[in-house]
C-alpha cells in the first residue's frame, strides 16, 4: 500500500515535528503522522501533543504535576515544597526520560488514523481498511513504535482482538464526552435547556462556514490561540491560517461562528464531520466579553442545536467534564493502542517498559479518571 500524498506539517503548524502521509483506501483516506527525527521545531516541552506521542502522554503528566504543585505551594513552606519537588517531579521526569529512550523514543512513534487534531473521527472507515494500513505501516517502520489513538474500551471486540494479535497494548488516554444530539432538540438536561434559551434571546448572529471572511479567519485563529494555547497549554498545536484554509478545502473542518452586534466574530468552532458524527477539534471565544453573555455556553448550545438538526452524534473530546455532564454528555474511556517496534527483542527494556506502563495504568477506569477531574 503506497504512502499517497506526504505533507510536511512544520510550515503549517509551527510546533509540529511530523510529516502527514495520506493513505487512500476503499472506505476513505487514512492519515499517518510520521515524526521527522531531523526536525526540532520547538523545545520538547512545547511540542504539539497531537503529533508527538511523548508530549501527549508523559509530557502532559509532568505538566499536571507541576501545575498542582504550584497551586499547592502557597499552603506549605518553601522547604516542604522543595521536598515535594525532589520526591515527586524528579522521579516522574526520570521515568519519562527512560520511557522516552526505551520506547523508541515516544516522540518518534508513528500515529495511524489521526489528522493533526485533538480528535479524529473514523466512523465511515472500515476496520479492515484501517488494519490494512496499520499492517503497511508496521512493515514500513520496523524500528518505530506504532500508535492508534481514539480507540474506546467498548470498541468492537473483533477490532480489539485484531489489534492485540498484532502486538498492540492498551494505555488509558483520556475521558471523552459524547451526546446523541438528535435527541437534544428537546433536552432533558436543565443546563442545556438554559443554554438554548440564552442563545434564543441573544443578539448574536450565527455565522456559517461560507460566510467567514479573511478577517473572520484571522480572528478565529486568535480566539483559538487565547483559549487552547495561552489559557491551557503550549502543547496544543500552533496552527496557521494556511493550515485552516487547507483543512477547509479538503473538507476536514467546517467553521461555525457567533458574531456580535458590532460585527466582530466573538466565538467560533471548527467542526470535523464523519458520517453521522461531529467533533470539535478547535474552538475559541472572547475572554474579554461580559461573562453574563455566556459565550462558551452559547457556542456549545449552537453546536448541539446544529448537530441535532443534522441528526448527528456529538463527540466533544475531553476537558470541561463537569460542564459537559450537566448538559447530558456521556463519558467514555478513550485508549491509545501502542505497539513496540518489530525489531526489538522480546526482552528488550523498551518492551518491558511498555508492559509495565500498561499494567501500571490498567486500574484507571472512568470513575477514577472523572474523580481526578476528567
Amino acid at each position: 500500500m503506497g504512502a499517497g500524498n506526504a505533507i510536511a506539517l512544520r510550515p503549517w503548524i509551527s510546533n509540529a515535528d511530523s510529516t502527514l502521509q495520506i493513505m487512500p483506501t476503499a472506505s476513505g483516506d487514512v492519515p499517518v503522522l510520521v515524526p521527522d527525527p531531523l526536525v526540532k521545531p520547538t523545545p520538547l516541552a512545547q511540542r504539539a501533543w497531537v503529533t508527538c506521542l511523548w508530549s501527549g502522554s508523559a509530557g502532559y503528566a509532568i505538566d499536571e504535576w507541576v501545575d498542582r504543585a504550584e497551586k499547592d505551594s502557597g499552603a506549605v513552606t518553601a522547604e516542604h515544597h522543595w521536598h515535594r519537588w525532589r520526591g515527586g517531579l524528579r522521579p516522574v521526569a526520570r521515568l519519562s526520560a527512560r520511557l522516552s529512550w526505551g520506547l523508541g523514543p515516544w516522540r518518534g512513534a508513528v500515529q495511524v488514523g489521526s489528522w493533526p487534531f485533538s480528535t479524529t473521527l473514523r466512523e465511515t472507515l472500515s476496520d479492515e481498511d484501517l488494519v490494512a494500513v496499520l499492517d503497511s505501516v508496521i512493515e514500513r517502520y520496523p524500528d518505530r513504535p506504532i500508535a492508534l489513538r481514539h480507540v474506546f474500551e467498548d470498541s468492537p471486540p473483533a477490532l480489539l482482538a485484531t489489534l492485540a494479535q498484532r502486538g498492540f497494548q492498551r494505555l488509558p488516554a483520556r475521558v471523552v464526552y459524547t451526546l446523541d444530539a438528535s435527541q437534544a432538540i428537546k433536552p432533558k438536561a436543565s443546563h442545556l435547556k438554559r443554554d438554548l434559551a440564552l442563545l434564543a434571546r441573544s443578539d448574536l448572529t450565527v455565522v456559517a462556514d461560507a460566510d467567514f471572511t479573511a478577517q473572520d479567519l484571522e480572528r478565529a485563529l486568535r480566539l483559538y490561540q487565547i483559549i487552547y494555547r495561552h489559557r491551557h497549554s503550549l502543547r496544543n498545536p500552533d496552527y496557521s491560517i494556511e493550515f485552516l484554509q487547507w483543512a477547509r478545502r479538503r473538507g476536514l473542518i467546517e467553521l461555525l461562528g457567533l458574531r456580535s452586534s458590532t460585527g466582530q466574530l466573538c466565538a467560533f468552532a471548527a467542526r470535523h464531520n464523519q458520517g453521522a458524527t461531529t467533533s470539535v477539534p478547535m474552538l475559541g471565544y472572547d475572554l474579554e466579553a461580559d461573562r453574563r453573555d455566556g459565550l462558551y455556553r452559547q457556542l456549545v448550545a449552537v453546536l448541539v442545536r446544529e448537530a441535532g438538526l443534522r441528526q448527528q452524534k456529538f463527540d466533544f473530546s475531553s476537558g470541561a467534564g463537569d460542564f459537559k455532564r450537566k448538559r447530558g454528555f456521556e463519558p467514555r474511556l478513550e485508549l491509545t493502542m501502542l505497539r513496540a517496534p518489530s525489531r526489538w527483542p522480546q526482552r528488550w527494556p523498551g518492551r518491558i517498559a511498555l508492559r509495565v506502563a500498561c499494567a501500571g495504568t490498567s486500574f484507571l477506569d472512568l470513575n477514577r479518571l472523572i474523580a481526578a477531574g476528567a
